[in-house]
């Protein structure tokens, strides 16, 4: 809780700075009060600020927060980004996050956001939004619900091996299409696993099990990406803040949010 003192504005926001990120938390409140007294005449110095304080250790109200007292055309004044943002669920946090992360490290960008679930089509048809966007990088921000081929209870090793030969020949397709088209480099998830598999502990054993399969797939993912592709790990980042709080039905289904909000 934010408790008045007698330091100045200037005081308290070169305290926060400063501070060790232990102690962060306990001065954060203050933090905002001293950048809401500074922007009332000092709107850029109050942005700078901001920024200085993005930090990967805040959550994201306190980095929405932070957002609020950005102004415009403080980034490097060197030629912005074209970053595009491609997701099967939607993307539109990630996008603000993004956005709070790149102006923190004084990186300008310009964003293109596609809607969820449109990736394939917004990078394989000619005259997309994506591609009269001509995107130097491309964030395909998908999850596991992004498979295109899951296999059948009962299928055995021969099909699933085929099976998963043709979905890595599809995302193939896709990194083909971007780097051909655009030049472009490709930051793209692996596939994280629910915790509320039906095999048991026979799902390791058993090749058309989901977790399984999709622990495949990851490996698959790794032997075939190119240069021009980086993995992004999100099946490490849901298991370090715990699968059965990273994954929350309601939110899947309501809001199409691949992670629960309480997920950290």
């Amino acid at each position: 809780m934010f408790v008045s003192d007698s330091r100045s504005p200037s005081e308290t926001l070169h305290a926060y700075i400063q501070a060790d990120a232990g102690v962060r938390a306990t001065l954060f409140s203050g933090f905002m009060q001293a950048l809401k007294s500074l922007k009332k005449e000092k709107a850029h110095e109050a942005s700078a600020w901001a920024r200085r304080a993005v930090s990967p250790s805040l959550d994201y109200s306190s980095l929405s927060s932070l957002r609020r007292f950005f102004v415009s055309g403080e980034e490097s004044p060197a030629k912005p980004l074209r970053l595009a943002i491609l997701g099967g669920p939607t993307t539109i946090q990630l996008r603000q996050l993004i956005e709070v992360f790149l102006a923190g490290e004084g990186i300008k960008a310009e964003i293109y956001e596609s809607d969820y679930g449109l990736f394939r089509h917004e990078i394989l048809t000619p005259g997309s939004g994506l591609d009269n966007f001509q995107p130097e990088l491309v964030f395909i921000a998908t999850g596991a619900r992004d498979a295109a081929h899951c296999p059948a209870p009962d299928m055995d090793e021969r099909a699933v091996s085929l099976l998963a030969a043709k979905e890595i020949a599809g995302w193939n397709h896709l990194w083909e299409t971007c780097q051909t088209r655009w030049k472009a480099t490709v930051i793209q998830n692996n596939f994280e696993i629910m915790p509320w598999g039906v095999w048991g502990h026979y799902a390791a054993r058993h090749p058309a099990a989901r977790e399984n399969y999709l622990d495949r797939l990851n490996r698959a993912l790794v032997e075939a990406a190119p240069p021009h592709v980086i993995l992004h790990d999100l099946r490490h980042l849901a298991a370090e803040a715990g699968a059965r709080d990273w994954f929350d039905p309601r939110f899947i289904w309501s809001s199409r949010c691949l992670a629960a909000p309480g997920a950290s």
